[in-house]
């Protein structure tokens, strides 16, 4: 008799860079997954006054069946974002990864010397703070999800309706 797991609190965990993302694509995303009737974490809608939020987030990879992660152009900037993307790819052994490219192409993640990303490394690579080897980590990291199938969203040519309902086919 196989044994009974508990199944994910989180059929989807959205990682993306709040100032960029949270109020447009990330929200839409959201609200479209939770129509579909999908348990879906997003730190804004999820997460309470008074709770700590770093094993809250951690504990919502770690459970989500499916992990979409928003590359914005400002997206490295954010400790915290590289952080999580470094943890979804060491959970995601048994998961679905959907990356969206918001603004950027998958290449760009791969030329982290090139811009956007370039300005946000050399500050991370300057930083006493961050491990030579943490940022090392998220390059690596960068590189291996831009090789994953994903889809490109450039607002300026993108629509969002069709978009959406992409995003939704993927992930049920």
């Amino acid at each position: 008799m196989e044994p009974v797991t508990e199944p994910a609190k989180y059929h989807v965990f959205i990682n993306h860079r709040g100032p960029d993302t949270k109020m447009n694509i990330a929200s839409l995303i959201h609200r479209e997954l939770e129509r579909c009737g999908l348990n879906v974490f997003l730190d804004m809608s999820e997460l309470q006054p008074g709770d700590n939020i770093i094993p809250a987030i951690e504990k919502a990879i770690d459970s989500a069946s499916i992990h979409i992660t928003i590359f914005s152009k400002r997206y490295a900037e954010s400790r915290p974002c590289l952080q999580e993307l470094c943890r979804i790819l060491k959970s995601s052994h048994q998961r679905k990864i959907i990356p969206v490219f918001y603004d950027v192409q998958p290449c760009q993640l791969r030329g982290i010397e090139r811009e956007p990303y370039a300005k946000a490394f050399q500050k991370h690579q300057c930083n006493d703070k961050v491990a030579k080897e943490v940022v090392a980590e998220w390059k690596k990291a960068l590189r291996d999800v831009s090789e994953l199938p994903g889809l490109v969203f450039i607002t300026a040519e993108s629509n969002y309706a069709k978009f959406l309902d992409e995003i939704v086919q993927l992930v049920l």
